[in-house]
């Protein structure tokens, strides 16, 4: 099998090396941030250059977000050979509910898809990276979803979205299928007195802690993660999700 990999912490980050650990025995091509892109949702580098380092054979650095990278591989670094399967992550720290819509690691997926192409964004607790071992057990969960055949069988536009909790005590008893939780908690700000030269006000993103909320309704990504269960959730590229009135009803204006 051929495996594109990326993610949005960088190209030396553990994450991604445990992933490329698994898959040593598959034909894998790295094409990652040359940096941290956390937060890059699926945005484009669009008015200035983007730069792609081969750093080692089938290793691509390249200076965008996680969506450049996966659309630079497909148009221009693989050859026109097509992966049958694109994975982002490991992301240390989960990718759940409202932050979906920001992960860089959930982007990279969600661009693969717009190909059509089997793709799942993984993501870990933050506390994973620190435990002997852990990112390896992560990329064996991963390895028992692919083992299932469910990428195989993802309908058109659609990805996989797959959260791994707190593995100190070993791997988690299940994997369960989950839609995505809304919360109203969100990442809070700090504020400088001051903006530069001492105008305005500026603000940061506070990063320590996690943001999810302590609880959250039966059947959700959230509510799965909190319980120690491993939590699977489809997402779906078209956002209409379906539900949108049928194609070509007309509307009458008032006008």
């Amino acid at each position: 099998m051929r495996v594109l990999l990326t993610n949005d912490d960088g190209i030396g980050e553990p994450g991604l090396a445990a992933v490329e650990r698994w898959f040593d025995d598959h034909e894998t091509v790295v094409v990652a941030p040359s940096g941290h892109r956390s937060g890059a949702g699926q945005s484009l580098t669009l008015y200035e250059p983007l730069d792609a380092e081969m750093v080692a054979e089938g290793r691509w650095a390249v200076s965008g977000t996680p969506a450049d990278c996966v659309k630079l591989a497909l148009l221009e670094l693989l050859d026109g050979r097509l992966p049958d399967l694109v994975v982002s992550g490991i992301n240390p720290g989960p990718n759940l509910g409202n932050n979906i819509c920001y992960s860089g690691t959930v982007g990279a997926a969600a661009e693969a898809a717009l190909w059509d192409l089997p793709s799942i964004a993984v993501s870990v607790s933050e506390t994973c990276p620190r435990s002997e071992g852990c990112l390896d057990i992560a990329a064996g969960v991963l390895g028992d979803v692919l083992a299932m055949g469910i990428h195989e069988r993802l309908p058109r536009g659609s990805f996989l979205n797959l959260n791994i909790p707190i593995l100190d005590r070993g791997t988690p008893s299940a994997i369960v299928w989950t839609r995505a939780a809304r919360f109203p908690r969100d990442l809070p700000f700090d504020a400088a007195e001051d903006g530069p030269d001492g105008g305005g006000m500026r603000f940061v993103y506070r990063r320590a802690g996690s943001n999810l909320p302590e609880s959250a309704p039966e059947g959700t990504d959230v509510r799965a993660y909190i319980s120690g269960l491993v939590s699977l959730t489809l997402l779906d590229t078209d956002r209409t999700g379906g539900r949108g009135v049928s194609g070509g009803s007309p509307l009458a204006l008032s006008g």
